[in-house]
């Protein structure tokens, strides 16, 4: 087993060293990995106090993060698989699938990595798109109410 370990180890390092921006990829991970337990903790919550204090962590966790997307894209555009490999791409999408509260980003990125789908070399290909979210932020909802809602 421990063969096995230092085996996978190896060729994380190995991949690692193809990548442009490995210590970008780190923060991404790191974000992701933060996202998660909070979620897995709030899941695994015995009672309902303990479900609002993680609620606020991960609402807090989500902005936090949210800033820290949106200065990575700004900084470096939608980062290719060259740069951050498929692991950090799907890592950052998770991120901004978390940023509920700006949906128009959502939307922003959703298309900057539409627009990479062809090179298979520094994009996403088509099926590894996730869309388990899509849904849920490509629908508009009305700001106005009309006079029969009211």
């Amino acid at each position: 087993m421990e063969r096995v370990v230092e085996e996978v180890f190896k060729k994380e390092r190995d991949y690692a060293k193809t990548l442009q921006l490995t210590d970008l990829r780190k923060q991404i991970y790191q974000m992701t990995l933060q996202d998660q337990q909070l979620r897995f903790r709030k899941a695994q919550a015995g009672n309902d106090s303990i479900r609002a204090v993680l609620d606020s962590d991960i609402v807090r966790s989500d902005l936090e993060n949210q800033k820290a997307a949106k200065d990575i894209i700004l900084q470096y555009g939608w980062p290719k698989i060259s740069q951050i490999g498929k692991d950090g791409q799907n890592n950052l999408w998770l991120i901004v699938q978390h940023a509920d509260q700006d949906v128009r980003f959502q939307k922003a990125e959703l298309q900057a990595m539409e627009q990479l789908i062809g090179n298979p070399k520094d994009s996403f290909n088509k099926p590894t798109i996730p869309t388990i979210r899509l849904p849920l932020i490509l629908v508009e909802c009305p700001t106005k109410k009309t006079s029969k809602q009211r």
